[in-house]
C-alpha cells in the first residue's frame, strides 16, 4: 500500500497552501549563511532580503505562478555540481547549487513539506526523522528473527546509499 496523499489533485494541494508573502520570503532569505555558496544566477539569496516589501510581493507572485505551473522556467533548470568537504575529513562529496529562486522558494515552503512528510510517513520507507540505515538494519534483524523463531520464510534487501558518489 502507497502512503496517503492528503490531495485529490495540485488544484486541490495548491489551495490548502499558505499563501507565499514577503514576510515569509524576507524570513526565508534571511536563513541562509552570508557566505553560502552561489548558483548559476550569481545571486545571494541573503541579498532578495534586501528587496523592498513591494519587490518581493512580486517575487512572491511569481514563485506562485511557478508552483501553479508545476515547473521552473527553462533559465532555472542549471545547477552547479560543486565539491565540497566531507564532514569525516574523508575526501569531497558533490552537492547541487540551484539558482536562487528555487533556494528561497525551497526555504518558504519547508514547513509545509516537513509538516506533510510526517503525515505521509511509512513504517517501511527510511530515509525521514528517525529512519536512517541502522535502524533499517535492526528492525530487519528482528523479523528474520521473529521469523526463524516461527519457522517462518523471510527474505530481505537493504540498500544503503551511504558514500554511493565513490562507487
Amino acid at each position: 500500500q502507497y502512503p496517503r496523499l492528503p490531495f485529490a489533485d495540485v488544484g486541490a494541494a495548491l489551495a490548502e497552501l499558505p499563501r507565499l508573502t514577503a514576510e515569509a520570503a524576507r524570513r526565508a532569505c534571511a536563513t541562509f549563511p552570508a557566505a553560502t555558496g552561489l548558483g548559476c544566477d550569481h545571486v545571494a539569496p541573503r541579498a532578495l532580503a534586501r528587496l523592498s516589501d513591494v519587490g518581493l510581493a512580486s517575487l512572491c507572485s511569481w514563485l506562485a505562478a511557478c508552483e501553479r505551473l508545476g515547473s521552473w522556467p527553462a533559465e532555472l533548470w542549471v545547477v552547479l555540481i560543486v565539491l565540497i568537504p566531507k564532514t569525516d575529513g574523508d575526501g569531497r562529496r558533490p552537492i547541487g547549487l540551484f539558482p536562487t529562486p528555487v533556494r528561497v522558494w525551497w526555504r518558504i515552503r519547508l514547513e509545509v513539506s516537513q509538516l506533510w512528510e510526517s503525515a505521509n510517513a511509512a513504517p517501511r520507507l527510511y530515509g525521514g526523522r528517525g529512519m536512517g540505515a541502522q535502524r533499517a538494519a535492526w528492525v530487519c534483524a528482528f523479523q528474520a528473527e521473529s521469523a526463524a523463531l516461527l519457522q517462518q520464510d523471510h527474505a530481505a534487501v537493504l540498500l544503503d546509499l551511504v558514500k554511493a558518489f565513490e562507487r
